[in-house]
């Protein structure tokens, strides 16, 4: 009986908490990485940012790449350096999770993805309005602007810096995934940004990823990935109830569990 095929797009390590838990569950994973992180083409501007947290009243996270740029360049007794004015917001449990392994556990957590809920959590940590509250929001280059704009609109002032770039890159095994696809030989591909299935488009030379709807199911972590998704032709057939590896893992095998007995 074959085990379900499932392509991560994204760089794996050992100890990826979505490969443990599909390879719980039986499921062969294999990576395509479609997007890489590089440091900000202007360091001098993050350091200039991350100088100014004494001024801050919050630090607000949007990725795991953002926590890791930054305890790069400050040590986490940096951030709570002011008597304990600053206080940190996450978005999504893995974010928080690796505040908390960093030693920087975050004061609020938003339950909901994306911007809005974000901006909802801050709002409701201040009684209802941002007024004259300063945020500091390290970010990717390409990041929406909804939050800035959610965070302005709510009253507060907001700093933003580029703390990382993501650049999409070609997997030297584009073609070995393409020629699998093509055959029937993959079950599932999930995408956990809208940058990663930007990446996979450009890396299949396609202006959108309509090749891969009725080859296999298309997996997604959460709505801004999923928004990404439909735009670029592929709707997800699977998206994760809640922003975590474990969630987007258990609708994936529930959809997959029916295909463990076919063979291809």
């Amino acid at each position: 009986m074959a085990r379900p095929v499932v392509v991560v797009t994204r760089r794996g390590t050992p100890a990826d908490p979505l490969a443990l838990f599909l390879e719980d569950g039986e499921a062969e994973v294999l990576w395509l990485p479609t997007t890489t992180v590089l440091p900000p083409l202007d360091e001098a501007a993050l350091d200039e940012a991350l100088g100014r947290l004494s001024e801050m009243d919050w630090l607000v996270f949007t990725s795991r790449h953002a926590v890791e740029a930054v305890f790069a360049r400050r040590p986490r007794a940096a951030l709570r350096s002011d008597g304990g004015r600053l206080r940190v917001a996450a978005v999504g449990d893995r974010t928080a999770e690796l505040l908390a392994v960093r030693g920087a556990p975050a004061d609020v957590v938003s339950p909901v993805p994306g911007a809005a809920g974000l901006v909802a959590t801050l709002l409701s940590a201040e009684g209802g309005s941002l007024a004259g509250r300063h945020v500091l929001w390290p970010r990717s280059d390409i990041a929406r602007r909804e939050l800035a704009d959610g965070l302005a609109a709510a009253g507060a002032t907001v700093l933003e810096t580029v703390a990382y770039r993501t650049v999409a890159t070609s997997p030297g095994d584009v073609e070995s995934f393409r020629a699998a696809l093509h055959a029937g030989g993959i079950d599932a591909v999930c995408f956990l940004s809208p940058s990663a299935a930007e990446g996979l488009a450009a890396a299949l030379g396609s202006a959108d990823l309509a090749t891969l709807r009725g080859r296999c199911l298309v997996a997604s972590l959460g709505p801004t990935t999923s928004e990404a998704l439909a735009r670029l032709g592929a709707p997800p057939d699977v998206e994760a109830a809640q922003v975590s590896a474990r969630s987007l893992a258990a609708a994936l095998l529930a959809r997959l569990n029916p295909l463990q007995g076919a063979s291809r």
